[in-house]
């Protein structure tokens, strides 16, 4: 079967594409913006893709507008980022997409890591 991805809407491309692969793992990627403001984002787009040199690749999504959201400001402005494997999946829509969240000001661990608590 042929897809002309040029044809198919937004949310088309996206029903087709997460059915390649099911069930998709959906990881919590927490980062730190400058700031000091806490960020965790769920990603059903992401995978371990070499050992050597180690390298994990995120599917980093911007916002309607073309802006970075803010997992992708917050990982080029710092350089940093967590991948976390939740044991169950994160509070999502009906859709199985991330909702865009307002960023809030965040409380940093005794490690200096974003406090989710």
């Amino acid at each position: 079967m042929e897809y002309d991805f040029g044809r198919l809407s937004a949310d088309e491309r996206y029903k087709l594409l997460v059915s390649f692969v099911g069930p998709r793992p959906i990881a919590l990627v927490t980062s730190l913006s400058p700031e000091g403001i806490n960020n965790a984002a769920p990603m059903s787009f992401f995978n371990v893709f070499a050992q050597t040199p180690p390298l994990l690749i995120l599917g980093l999504q911007n916002r309607p507008s073309g802006a970075h959201k803010d997992t992708t400001r917050n990982i080029l402005e710092t350089k940093e980022f967590v991948v976390n494997l939740p044991r169950r999946r994160a509070d999502r829509p009906a859709d199985g997409r991330p909702r865009d969240r307002v960023p809030a000001r965040g409380r940093r661990g005794q490690d200096g890591r974003p406090d989710l608590a």
